[in-house]
């Protein structure tokens, strides 16, 4: 008996890759076909990166992960801490009790296509260069730094940076 080959091609939307639901179930039956039984395969997507979480957003994110919006927030920053395109987020983190927390996107965080970094200073990078802090946690939904006490200094400056593939700065 011969063998034969044939292909299948899918389009998946991007609302089903951005969303993590596309399966697929390819089945296989028929004696014409050469298969006494019946066989069958499926395959599922895995959790959106960011060109993927652009694309399906209504209407699609331009500009690119760089890209400032009219609130002051990057494409990528509202991608990496699962903000609203709307402009209505009250604020990227909270401070509570000194600890500063940020929220993580739980599918940035599972395909790891972004870092999360705090960095700190006491002017601003001006004569103190930003540097990275340790955090108080790092979890897969969260980012916290604790503000020191006393330390010294009148001033602390603490941001967090977020960058596409691994963090490479100071």
């Amino acid at each position: 008996m011969g063998q034969s080959t044939s292909t299948v091609s899918l389009d998946l939307s991007p609302d089903a890759v951005a969303n993590s639901i596309a399966t697929v179930k390819l089945t296989l039956a028929g004696s014409a076909m050469g298969i006494s039984t019946m066989s069958s395969a499926s395959l599922s997507t895995s959790a959106a990166n960011y060109a993927s979480w652009a694309v399906a957003q209504t209407p699609p994110v331009t500009g690119g992960p760089n890209h400032v919006g009219p609130d002051g927030v990057s494409n990528l920053l509202l991608y990496a801490l699962d903000l609203k395109l709307d402009g209505s987020n009250a604020s990227a983190g909270t401070l509570a009790d000194n600890t500063l927390t940020f929220h993580k996107r739980a599918d940035a965080v599972a395909n790891g296509d972004v870092s999360y970094t705090i960095q700190a200073s006491n002017d601003l990078g001006l004569a103190d260069p930003w540097h990275k802090v340790a955090p108080t946690t790092d979890t897969p939904t969260e980012l916290t730094y604790l503000l020191p006490a006393g330390s010294g200094t009148s001033k602390l400056f603490v941001r967090l940076v977020v960058t596409q593939g691994p963090y490479a700065g100071p």
